[in-house]
């Protein structure tokens, strides 16, 4: 993990911002009626100020006395032989709340949070009530956080590490503000992007710092899960694809290279390796979600539909023996439609082997072991080339949805650094494989629940048809 924070040392400029915040306003008379109000009450019988009892019977808060909280009775009760009627406990617990840098010295404790105290102030700046990030939090948590593949599933468990560890909540803040911009489309679309942009600065600023400091047990799952949101956040960035007026995708300016979708995926990977190297150790939330291989799931329901790969695999083995020549690529442009099972198929088995970075292999076998993961998600589209349509495997297991959607969000991690080598040398046979990628995720994930990657898809289908074949 020493290597990790040169890969997420990524070039993004800090946004400054300059909210305009509303101080404290009290209202007061003119001098003449102050002097007036002040020597009349002066005469009055001064009360004495005490602090109000939260914890005390609902019997004195009805007679309106203090409560000396005594338990089970209190002594006011027990001397006029009332009933000490007490709230039930659930209610006595108070809402956790944001507080300032003053007031931490007070702590209130959440029933949803286990965590017994914040030993970092939870978002940056001057500790004032924010609305912005108090607006972008309960996004994240009542709608962003279930579309996300990995971190939908821990994030309950995950969820008290926010406010122990700012970056992390940082990164959520990220990815709510750039949920928001997909989901309000062009209403306000600068302003969500401006946010989205502030909090990744946020997030890397902490991160790296983080990172400078080391791995322990106990920052772990906030490391690993600030990661993955990272790579959310490089997933759903597409503005790089734009031409300068942000109305046109742009051929000219993309560079695979700086794209951090592709960039991060190695930073990524060792992050993996090192989650999967100690999981079956520890107690990390992560540890079942990590085990868990989605590729078998998809293999299973492709099995009971009755779907087969083969026309993919002879196709992406096609494409691979190409020498280049531009006119041959063109028939590429059109994939074959999925295949009916027939019997004796079977799965390739390629794609379940291990391999780690230090796992000597070619160019080929590389190759090869992403079109077999491509070629599983393609036998998931819907079949149109027969007299009576069927529909996509998601559409009769809607349950493998997440299994999807999450090959899908670690396509990109899964590349051999041999296949990354092909395609930052822009290897056509490459470019060709990651169209119909985007080309099948563009057709087969649902937009609003996938909503990281549909900009992504819909915007790379077009620059690279446009790149390959004009």
């Amino acid at each position: 993990m020493s290597n990790l924070l040169q890969f997420f040392d990524v070039n993004m400029s800090c946004l400054d911002s300059s909210p305009e915040h509303f101080i404290n306003t009290f209202i007061t008379t003119d001098k003449s009626g102050f002097e007036r109000w002040y020597r009349d009450s002066s005469a009055a019988k001064q009360k004495r100020s005490h602090c109000k009892s939260r914890t005390g019977c609902l019997t004195c808060r009805q007679r309106k006395v203090k409560c000396d909280e005594n338990l089970p009775t209190c002594h006011r009760c027990m001397k006029r032989g009332d009933v000490c009627r007490r709230r039930p406990a659930r209610q006595q617990q108070q809402p956790f709340r944001f507080h300032d840098r003053d007031s931490q010295r007070r702590s209130h404790s959440s029933p949803c949070l286990s965590t017994s105290s914040i030993s970092t102030p939870i978002l940056s700046g001057d500790g004032a009530l924010n609305m912005e990030q108090l607006r972008l939090f309960h996004h994240f948590q009542s709608s962003t956080q279930h579309t996300l593949p990995v971190i939908g599933q821990i994030w309950e468990s995950v969820l008290p590490k926010a406010f122990e560890y700012e970056y992390l909540m940082q990164a959520a803040l990220c990815l709510a503000a750039r949920h928001l911009e997909y989901s309000c489309g062009h209403e306000d679309e600068v302003g969500q992007i401006t946010l989205s942009r502030k909090y990744l600065s946020h997030t890397l600023r902490l991160f790296r710092k983080a990172l400078s400091s080391g791995i322990t047990d106990s920052n772990r799952d906030a490391v690993l899960c600030t990661s993955f949101m990272l790579y959310f956040e490089a997933w759903s960035d597409t503005a790089f694809l734009l031409s300068d007026n942000n109305t046109d995708i742009s051929t000219s300016a993309y560079s695979v290279s700086e794209d951090q979708l592709f960039t991060l995926a190695k930073s990524m990977r060792h992050v993996c390796m090192y989650a999967m190297s100690d999981l079956a150790h520890n107690s990390s939330v992560l540890r079942n979600v990590m085990l868990h291989r989605p590729i078998w799931s998809i293999y299973q329901s492709l099995s009971f539909v009755g779907r087969v790969c083969d026309e993919y695999h002879a196709f992406f083995e096609q494409l691979w023996r190409l020498d280049g020549d531009p006119v041959i690529f063109s028939k590429f442009c059109d994939i074959p439609p999925p295949q009916i099972f027939r019997h004796g198929d079977g799965f390739p088995g390629a794609d379940i082997i291990k391999w780690t970075e230090h796992l000597s292999t070619d160019r080929h076998d590389a190759y090869i072991h992403v079109a077999n993961r491509l070629s599983a998600l393609l036998s998931l589209l819907p079949i149109d080339a027969q007299e009576i349509p069927e529909r996509s495997v998601l559409e009769i297991c809607p349950d493998l949805l997440p299994d999807v959607s999450r090959v899908v969000f670690t396509f990109p991690i899964m590349f051999h650094p041999e296949f990354t080598d092909m395609l930052f040398e822009n290897d056509t046979r490459i470019l060709v494989l990651l169209y119909h990628f985007f080309r099948m995720v563009n057709r087969l994930l649902p937009k609003d629940e996938c909503w990281w990657a549909a900009r992504r898809a819909e915007s790379f289908e077009v620059f690279l048809r446009r790149k390959l074949w004009g």
